[in-house]
């Protein structure tokens, strides 16, 4: 196991097995975390989280479709579409041929 070179310490922390208290967070020096040591004191010297930790979430979402999108949907087949006959037929055409199976059976909202 690598070697912990920074430290952090939390009073309390949202663990995989719930909230814990008395938390010690290790990590090397490649920022990987090493060693999570709930119900342990603080180690002197060691800076202290001002309030609960939380796991963090990465944000993964990707609009590369909109990219694969623009100029092939932008423009209207006939004077009467709607943004939905728009979006049923050109947008859902676009996605289907990025994504390679149907979207179609995404439910739309009803415009009034």
């Amino acid at each position: 196991m690598n070697a912990a070179h920074g430290a952090f310490f939390a009073d309390h922390a949202r663990l995989a097995d719930g909230w814990r208290r008395d938390v010690l967070f290790e990590w090397n020096d490649d920022g990987t975390l090493v060693r999570v040591t709930p119900e342990r004191a603080a180690p002197a010297g060691v800076e202290r989280a001002r309030g609960p930790v939380l796991p963090g979430m990465p944000n993964l979402h990707s609009h590369a479709f909109q990219r694969a999108m623009a100029g092939l949907t932008e423009y209207r087949a006939s004077a009467a579409d709607t943004f939905w006959s728009w979006h049923r037929s050109h947008a859902y055409a676009a996605l289907e041929n990025v994504i390679g199976v149907s979207a179609r059976s995404v439910p739309l909202s009803r415009s009034r």
